[in-house]
């Protein structure tokens, strides 16, 4: 009987804290939550990177990504088969899983097995992020006047396809990644 209660206090002692959960976001097969602590754990579906643990396994069971450790990410955000997640006193946004079609904003279309800054969005304030099937978008808030901009980022090439985005803000401008401006 000693034995058994002295291995329940160790494991007590040993199980990590407990954290609320601030934000979950749900993709087709995988799902993304960050804790308290700015900690974001992934879990579901790995095959295409979006878990962004650096492997295409699955994990049954939320799973601290460290590759965004010490980070202060405040917000994350699933796509079908991509993540993305923002720090706020970074001034990065990260994506990080299937590539296809430019849904990760790195001028491509590679799959990325961890997270990655996408560098048109460096330095940008962001209020919000929104994903899609195949593409994103970022709101973004900049200066004093609160002028407010739509980030899109896709393969705008492949679609040929011309957003209009209305917004509530000074000025609003879209931009595919490759910088060329969609409206």
């Amino acid at each position: 009987m000693a034995q058994a209660s002295a291995a329940s206090e160790a494991a007590s002692t040993t199980a990590a804290p407990f954290r609320p959960v601030l934000l979950i976001s749900a993709g087709a097969s995988h799902s993304v939550a960050l804790l308290s602590g700015n900690i974001v754990c992934s879990w579901g579906r790995g095959e295409d990177g979006q878990l962004g643990h650096g492997d295409a396994e699955d994990r049954l069971s939320p799973t601290q990504l460290s590759a965004l450790d010490g980070y202060e990410i405040v917000s994350v955000t699933c796509g079908a088969d991509h993540t993305t997640a923002y720090s706020e006193s970074c001034m990065e946004v990260y994506s990080w899983g299937w590539g296809d079609f430019g849904r990760l904003g790195h001028g491509n279309s590679s799959d990325l097995f961890t997270p990655l800054p996408i560098k048109a969005l460096h330095s940008l304030r962001v209020k919000q992020i929104a994903c899609g099937d195949s593409h994103c978008l970022a709101v973004t808030v900049e200066g004093e006047v609160q002028r407010v901009q739509v980030v899109q980022w896709f393969n705008f090439k492949l679609f040929a396809l011309i957003y209009r985005f209305f917004t509530f803000g000074i000025i609003s401008f879209v931009f595919a990644v490759y910088g060329e401006s969609v409206l």
